[in-house]
């Protein structure tokens, strides 16, 4: 059971790298390039990246939770 919940946790980690990396490669075009369209693009990676980094957040709360109540039994 924690194997699965780790290997979520690995994904979850894996798509918010994804995330970061976009975020970085957008926020770079818009400072190159000023533009609403790369200000809109930038945004759309920002919120893609908060969601991936909740995401991140829940699976490592839930291996947290998973590790303690297998040490308890």
């Amino acid at each position: 059971m924690i194997e699965s919940y780790a290997a979520g946790a690995s994904a979850a980690y894996e798509e918010s790298l994804a995330a970061a990396a976009a975020l970085l490669v957008a926020v770079d075009a818009m400072c190159e390039a000023p533009s609403e369209a790369n200000l809109a693009a930038a945004r759309e990676a920002w919120r893609m990246f908060e969601i991936d980094g909740q995401m991140f957040s829940m699976k490592a709360a839930q291996l947290s939770a998973c590790t303690i109540i297998h040490q308890a039994f």
